[in-house]
């Protein structure tokens, strides 16, 4: 399996006991590599499982947490042993990719409809998940109150869900509401439908909106636009637009629903250079 790596990253098979001199750039991504390996052992492990001919002993590819010594109230324990995989490919940290607010705005007027430009706004300003936009209720934007309740749903149409069972409630501005209402009064005007986003014209008029005919516009509209960006990008760059505005990540926790503000601070507190001369000019300013 070692070889195999090794093959991924130079494509050669003869190459295991040569060592360059110089570095080479890999051919292919770290994660892919690990996606491969990761595939190629649930597949011995599922013929070790049946005891095939092509099983492999499947400690050769992965190493067991499971020990023969089991302490005394371990009957009592939920947990069980799990195995993960002892030849895996160092992957660089990535940064998540945002938008700039000139992009955002170039994709809003881009958007043929009110109901795309609400879908739109609506990700960018509260970093929701596109399952939880398509999953919403009508019932569930309190326009009196401007704020969205994201509530966990197992029996929406369009297989939309959120991610977590618990109920959450999102701030949002008046122009957001503004949007939601002009949508609302302007097409939805003939719909008989509990969920917000609909389709508005053709054979399926009044159903709810799947996710690929959100992915499918999405595409187009990147494709003619030159802004490479899907419905989840627009999570990355609301979190980090409120990071970078000064938010404490405790807060942008709560707003995005993650179970734990380690996820938040892994995966969005990134700074760059710009990001910390900003801050030291702040400091600086604060001082004086």
């Amino acid at each position: 399996m070692s070889e195999f790596i090794n093959f991924l990253k130079l494509g050669t098979v003869d190459a295991s006991n040569i060592i360059p001199f110089s570095s080479k750039v890999s051919l292919r991504s770290e994660k892919t590599i690990n996606t491969i390996v990761t595939a190629i052992t649930a597949f011995y492990d599922y013929h070790s499982r049946l005891g095939s001919a092509l099983a492999l002993n499947d400690k050769k590819l992965s190493k067991s947490k499971h020990k023969s010594y089991k302490p005394f109230l371990h009957h009592i324990s939920k947990s069980d042993f799990a195995k993960h995989s002892i030849l895996k490919v160092k992957e660089p940290k990535r940064i998540p990719k945002t938008l700039t607010f000139e992009q955002v705005n170039k994709i809003l007027d881009s958007c043929a409809n009110r109901r795309d430009k609400f879908l739109v706004a609506l990700l960018h300003e509260t970093g929701m998940r596109i399952g939880e936009c398509l999953g919403l209720r009508h019932e569930d934007i309190k326009s009196w109150d401007s704020t969205i309740h994201v509530i966990y749903r197992d029996d929406n149409l369009n297989n939309a869900r959120a991610k977590s069972q618990e109920t959450r409630v999102i701030d949002v501005s008046a122009d957001l509401i503004r949007r939601y209402t002009d949508y609302v009064v302007y097409d939805f005007d003939d719909i008989d439908s509990d969920y917000v986003f609909v389709n508005i014209w053709g054979e399926n008029k009044g159903q709810p909106l799947s996710y690929s005919a959100v992915y499918t516009k999405f595409s187009r509209l990147a494709k003619t636009l030159n802004i490479p960006f899907s419905p989840h990008i627009f999570r990355h760059t609301h979190a980090t637009e409120l990071l970078r505005s000064g938010w404490d990540a405790s807060y942008v926790q709560k707003r995005l629903g993650h179970k734990d503000i380690q996820t938040t601070i892994n995966t969005y507190a990134h700074l760059n250079d710009q990001d910390l001369k900003t801050a030291f000019q702040k400091f600086k300013k604060d001082q004086s």
